[in-house]
């Protein structure tokens, strides 16, 4: 006899002689549980030489979709800042998430996804509920809504500084294809930890292949656009306006995109300028 330790509340396949409690004779009988939960199965095989019992549990899964949890990775974010979604379920898969966005009773926003990025541009500042949902084939299952505040974003000015190379990882490691470097702004210089975003020039060096270089905030996802190309073994260099990290800590991910596994490069960032509000 085949154990089988969990089923989705649907149809059990038992390649035994018969199956206990049921009125089955039949070498493979189905049977359906109508509750989830622990059961008990009992297969009794008898033959002329007597007869043997053997009993297994079999654990019922409910089907019916349920939401484990729904966290906001913040409750107050500027208007056109990300916010972080973060979600879990249960039930029968496939399960399909969807946070959905409300300003009052209406509707305003639908992001998919169990892990997922509300994008706040074009909203207006004020209070809005946010709650996940999660369905399947055999029903829906929302969380309990939450709360966001969006403020409006605040004003910037811009500040000059001597100056000053940020990054040369020439005098360290290079960066690798396809992992993101983390560059802490902050306390370098002359840049406050309350700064959002750095005037700067990038300069891609050396590279062991094509490719591409991203960068973003610290903690945000990577964006699809790059800020610098470049080609094997050469030097290239742009400049750019580079939004930091949301949280405070003043971070900028930079990220290599090249066309060979493995590939590396060395990058440098030079700061002339940050804003502030």
């Amino acid at each position: 006899m085949r154990r089988a330790a969990a089923v989705w509340g649907g149809a059990l396949l038992l390649t035994t002689a018969a199956m206990a409690q049921t009125l089955s004779t039949q070498q493979n009988p189905v049977h359906t549980f109508s509750t989830p939960g622990t059961h008990q199965v009992t297969l009794k095989a008898c033959s002329w030489a007597g007869c043997a019992t053997v009993t297994r549990t079999v654990t019922v899964l409910d089907p019916v979709p349920a939401v484990v949890s729904a966290v906001l990775g913040v409750a107050t974010a500027e208007v056109g800042q990300l916010v972080p979604l973060s979600g879990s379920g249960k039930g029968m898969p496939p399960l399909v998430y969807t946070w959905r966005v409300f300003l009052g009773t209406a509707l305003v926003r639908e992001v998919s996804g169990a892990q997922a990025w509300l994008d706040t541009a074009g909203l207006a500042p004020g209070l809005y509920t946010v709650l996940l949902r999660i369905t399947n084939g055999a029903g829906q299952a929302d969380s309990l809504p939450a709360v966001l505040t969006l403020v409006p974003a605040l004003d910037t000015d811009y500040f000059t500084v001597t100056p000053c190379r940020l990054l040369d990882t020439r005098a360290g490691s290079p960066l690798v294809s396809g992992v993101t470097r983390l560059v802490s702004a902050a306390g370098s210089c002359g840049i406050p930890a309350g700064a959002r975003a750095l005037a700067v020039n990038v300069t891609a060096v050396s590279g062991s292949s094509p490719g591409n270089l991203v960068f973003f905030p610290g903690n945000y996802p990577a964006p699809p656009t790059n800020t610098v190309s470049f080609m094997t073994g050469a030097v290239r260099a742009n400049n750019a306006i580079l939004p930091l990290s949301t949280d405070g800590a003043a971070t900028l991910a930079v990220l290599p995109m090249m066309q060979s596994t493995g590939s590396i490069v060395h990058v440098l960032i030079d700061v002339v300028g940050y804003f502030a509000p």
